[in-house]
């Protein structure tokens, strides 16, 4: 029991309020960028007590910069929250527009999804609202029990999952009895004795076709409506907000890790500064060949209208200045 306790204790993640734990959180997921689908659960657990222990400590009352930067996270999360959004949403925003033509098509193949899926998934939540309804309230009253009954437990989400999962356990085999018998009386193919092939063999496929169907029609108007929202607030200047808290978070890392955690800071990192950086030296490199690759087509559009002014090397001229223009944005970067 003691190393049940001690394991449990491992994945608690300290905070003074539900909005610092959010925070925290939020930190992490911003701070590991992509590298989070490179590194093990483990790691991730281990990153965000690090996070938790800068989040927590002296520094956070004593520098105004990182009391600042906690203040943008928690107004970050709390602007998704508002415009129910997620964050790997916004991460997932392109930088540049994807075209007009990309865009229609996204919006016709999740459209369809929706339209196809209607025709299963809207009789089915219709038929099976009673199961929901029943799971929901006897939920929600046990959350207010455990809710009342705790002095650490903020919205009690685990237990109303645990306790969904009891009442349905008992409910939905006791209704899918209660379906197939009408099924029986009312199909006129079936008769009583198949019964027991209706309710162990049919309903369970019409109920996993009817889970996949509404898990589309769902998830598809979801997806619409948070990239209509994405596009109502400004694609361009969520991601801009982002990538200031990516950047800003990244050097608080790089300035508080050793003072917080330790001069061997370095050594035990798991996440490299070369990990996360923001600018590598291969988008600054791409900066220089989409230059050229513009240029040199304007280059060959002129001398088609048998226009000849610019010089040969002028590409390889801005393409040079557009690689140095990278570097400084990354030097300015770094000592903000």
């Amino acid at each position: 029991m003691h190393d049940i306790e001690t394991a449990m204790l491992g994945c608690i993640i300290p905070a003074d309020s539900y909005d610092t734990l959010q925070a925290i959180q939020t930190a992490t997921k911003l701070y590991m960028g992509p590298m989070s689908a490179k590194i093990t659960t483990g790691e991730k657990m281990e990153i965000s007590k690090r996070m938790s222990r800068i989040m927590n400590s002296t520094y956070m009352e004593e520098d105004e910069k990182l009391r600042q930067l906690k203040d943008q996270i928690e107004d970050y999360n709390q602007e998704l929250r508002t415009n129910h959004i997620r964050d790997r949403d916004v991460q997932n925003i392109q930088p540049q527009s994807i075209g007009l033509f990309q865009e229609a098509m996204w919006y016709i193949k999740h459209v369809a999804i929706v339209l196809l899926s209607m025709f299963i998934a809207v009789p089915s939540l219709m038929l099976f609202a009673p199961v929901a309804m029943i799971c929901q309230n006897l939920s929600l009253k046990e959350k207010s029990r455990a809710l009342a009954a705790s002095s650490v437990k903020y919205k009690a989400f685990d237990v109303v999952a645990s306790y969904k999962i009891m009442v349905a356990i008992v409910i939905v085999p006791i209704y899918n009895l209660l379906l197939s018998i009408i099924l029986v009386k009312m199909v006129p193919f079936f008769s009583f004795i198949s019964l027991p092939f209706v309710y162990f063999v049919f309903t369970p496929i019409v109920q996993y076709l009817a889970v996949i169907a509404s898990d589309a029609f769902v998830g598809n108007i979801k997806r619409i409506a948070r990239r209509v929202r994405i596009y109502k607030k400004g694609r361009r200047t969520l991601r801009e907000q982002r990538n200031r808290l990516v950047r800003k978070l990244r050097i608080a890392v790089n300035e508080y890790g050793p003072k917080v955690l330790g001069p061997d800071f370095e050594e035990k990192r798991i996440l490299k500064n070369e990990d996360v950086e923001n600018i590598d030296a291969t988008q600054v490199s791409s900066l220089a060949s989409t230059a050229r690759s513009y240029l040199g087509s304007v280059k060959q559009d002129l001398h088609d209208f048998d226009v000849d002014v610019i010089p040969e090397d002028l590409v390889e001229i801005i393409s040079s200045v557009f690689s140095t223009a990278g570097h400084a944005v990354r030097r300015e970067v770094s000592m903000e």
